[in-house]
């Protein structure tokens, strides 16, 4: 008994300070409660128009194509067509955010 009122005391802090028990009281109860403060966060997130922009010519290459190099291209010709490419996407972020009335659970269920 001794030891879960030490537990105790490390989980939730000792007794409420300033309130000396007579001493024949032998029991001392602890009720706990939960406090809840309900908040509902909604994303929204708007895309602005999308720009692309080529950067240099596009390369046409068979080099690294792992069939042409491994069969010598007997089955027709694999090429790839590498195309670098600058794309702006503007995003813009922002929540709405509701807290709703707070509210306590007085945890009487049968204990």
């Amino acid at each position: 008994m001794e030891e879960e009122k030490k537990n105790l005391e490390t989980k939730c802090g000792p007794g409420f300070p300033g309130i000396d028990l007579p001493p024949h009281f032998d029991e001392v109860i602890h009720k706990f409660i939960t406090l809840c403060v309900p908040v509902h966060v909604t994303p929204k997130v708007r895309i602005g128009k999308v720009k692309t922009e080529r950067c240099g010519d596009p390369i046409i290459t068979s080099k690294d194509h792992h069939i042409c190099n491994e069969r010598k291209c007997d089955e027709g010709c694999h090429f790839f067509i590498v195309q670098k490419m600058k794309i702006e996407i503007p995003v813009e972020f922002d929540t709405t955010t509701k807290v709703e009335d707070s509210f306590v659970d007085c945890e009487l269920k049968d204990e």
